[in-house]
């Protein structure tokens, strides 16, 4: 991610809240009610100093097709 290569990451959805929670800088009440469904694609533009620059959701492996 550093070197600004792309990263895939699949994970239980407590593990997916939890690297939410790091980049989007969530409070503990606010990552506890993030719902993460299974199959649901959550892709992260970062810049250079790791901040978010875009993100998207995808409810579905349907929807990427569509977009």
């Amino acid at each position: 991610v550093v070197e600004g290569k792309s990263t895939i990451v699949a994970a239980h959805g407590n593990s997916l809240r939890a690297l939410s929670m790091a980049l989007e800088q969530l409070t503990p009440a606010t990552v506890a009610s993030l719902e993460i469904s299974t199959a649901d694609l959550i892709i992260y533009e970062l810049g250079p100093d790791a901040g978010i620059v875009s993100k998207k959701i995808y409810k579905s492996a349907q929807a990427i097709h569509e977009s």
